[in-house]
């Protein structure tokens, strides 16, 4: 079955209108093959949200391994003081910053490089016969979500008072 109306097959790279290949008419752009992608999303769209989990990952994984000497306690939680609601935050800040439309994943990664670290590191220095308990490790470390989440939405009003609009 043919279809009835013109679809163009591409993107202009700069002004973002569907056109086939050739020179867009709005902004004089040259289109040399046809976009597959979105243009406002654009290929760096899987690499930026892979720098906000890479750095979500290595930040929540550094929170854990700097408790020790930060606070004496080998879960960042059981210090006294605010190691853990301050440095949830600040995890999701500076995740959310290489991505700050997607703000609300830089939690994930936080909490998926703690529980790594718990996973891989944590367990290891246990002694003999010392069960880690899982479900209640992984459950404790996301009440660390709230403070991430505050600090990524943060990042992400800042970024749209930034571009001039309303968050």
């Amino acid at each position: 079955m043919r279809r009835k109306h013109y679809r163009p097959i591409g993107y202009c790279p700069h002004c973002g209108y569907r056109i086939s290949p050739g020179r867009c008419a709005e902004c004089g752009a040259v289109v040399e093959r046809p976009w597959r992608v979105h243009p406002r999303i654009g290929r760096t769209h899987g690499g930026r949200l892979a720098a906000l989990f890479g750095v979500g990952i290595v930040s929540g994984w550094l929170m854990w391994w700097a408790s020790p000497f930060v606070i004496g306690q080998a879960e960042p939680w059981d210090g006294t003081g605010r190691y853990y609601v301050l440095g949830s935050a600040l995890c999701g800040l500076v995740a959310a910053l290489f991505y700050p439309r997607f703000f609300y994943l830089a939690p994930v990664a936080v909490w998926l490089g703690g529980i790594s670290y718990a996973a891989i590191v944590y367990r290891s220095k246990l002694a003999p016969g010392d069960p880690m308990i899982f479900p209640p490790c992984c459950g404790v470390d996301l009440c660390g979500f709230l403070p991430a989440m505050a600090g990524a939405a943060l990042v992400f009003g800042i970024a749209k008072l930034a571009r001039g609009t309303q968050p």
